[in-house]
């Protein structure tokens, strides 16, 4: 099982952006500050969670068949990258929407001095502005 560690972002990356919507973005923005430690464990256990799937993620490149991502180049470190926030209707239910980019890194290749970008997990998490339920709606992967 790959360990993840969330990092502070590196020096080396661009710093995040944060945005809204125009339509009550601020609003749902507001919303998750207070609960932004409670997102950060939501967000924590989607990045381990899904790179110790065996379904999504490969132990390492076998030579024969096109896979990503793969678990031997990460560097077991994940940094924030860019968040949205917006308001959605889910189910005739009005949330507070967050879409959180957890940003995996790879060991440098020869020749580097650091680790890279590798995987980038998008993660959707909602809040129910009634009850202040958190829950991840969705994680969807990209090469970075």
């Amino acid at each position: 099982m790959l360990r993840m560690t969330r990092v502070a972002v590196p020096s080396w990356t661009r710093q995040l952006q944060v945005d809204t919507d125009e339509d009550e973005g601020d609003v749902a923005y507001q919303a998750f500050q207070p609960l932004f430690v409670r997102v950060l464990d939501l967000i924590h256990r989607s990045v381990e969670e899904y790179v110790n799937n065996d379904d999504l993620v490969e132990e390492e490149d076998d030579g024969v068949h096109m896979h990503f991502p793969y678990r031997a180049p990460m560097t077991g470190e994940y940094y924030l990258g860019d968040q949205h926030y917006y308001v959605q209707d889910i189910d005739r239910v009005r949330y507070y929407c967050a879409s959180i980019m957890a940003r995996c890194t790879e060991k440098p290749w020869p020749n580097q001095h650091h680790p890279q970008d590798y995987l980038g997990l998008d993660i959707m998490i909602t809040l129910d502005p009634l009850t202040k339920e958190l829950a991840v709606w969705s994680v969807d992967s990209s090469v970075i």
